[in-house]
């Protein structure tokens, strides 16, 4: 619980976190240490997937998706853009995007991985992955040099779904 205090001397008021006893909360930490319990007992996959996992034989396979860590922004013109100027900021952002994607899907390509999408327009990629190989594909982190979570995804109607999720996230 955040509360408000006064400072007597500055009359300046500040936020504190609280739990339940009373005694001031450190949130940055608080957060850092619900996301390493997470990441121990989920990995980099959604609650979702993990459960999917769960109930599933080892030959089974999983629609995922896995969204690698945004590239850079390309930030906006502050005036209007000709069609050559945008598609070159088009090329600039396809470009980065391959970069990102190449080592995940060198990878998912060594272990005859079903690759069914790689996005041009965002760090992302859907794959089928046998149940048994989904470790290997949380450990390729350490090949593509980004931070990135794997999700759930039930087919094509689900896409646009979840396009919008990681958008946001």
């Amino acid at each position: 619980m955040s509360v408000k205090i006064l400072d007597p001397k500055t009359v300046e008021s500040y936020l504190v976190d609280l739990d339940e006893a009373g005694n001031i909360v450190d949130m940055k930490a608080a957060r850092e240490l619900e996301h390493a319990k997470y990441r121990e007992k989920y990995g980099k996959k959604e609650i979702e997937l993990h459960d999917k996992l769960q109930k599933m034989k080892p030959d089974d396979t999983v629609e995922v998706g896995i969204w690698l860590s945004p590239v850079a922004e390309t930030p906006k013109p502050e005036r209007e853009i000709s069609e050559k100027e945008y598609s070159d900021m088009l090329d600039v952002k396809r470009k980065a995007h391959a970069e990102k994607e190449k080592p995940v899907l060198d990878k998912l390509k060594a272990k005859n991985m079903n690759i069914r999408y790689a996005s041009q327009y965002a760090p992302l990629i859907y794959a089928s992955v046998p149940a048994k190989l989904m470790a290997d594909v949380e450990n390729f982190q350490r090949y593509s040099g980004s931070s990135w979570r794997i999700y759930n995804w039930n087919g094509i109607e689900s896409k646009c779904y979840l396009t919008k999720l990681f958008c946001i996230f």
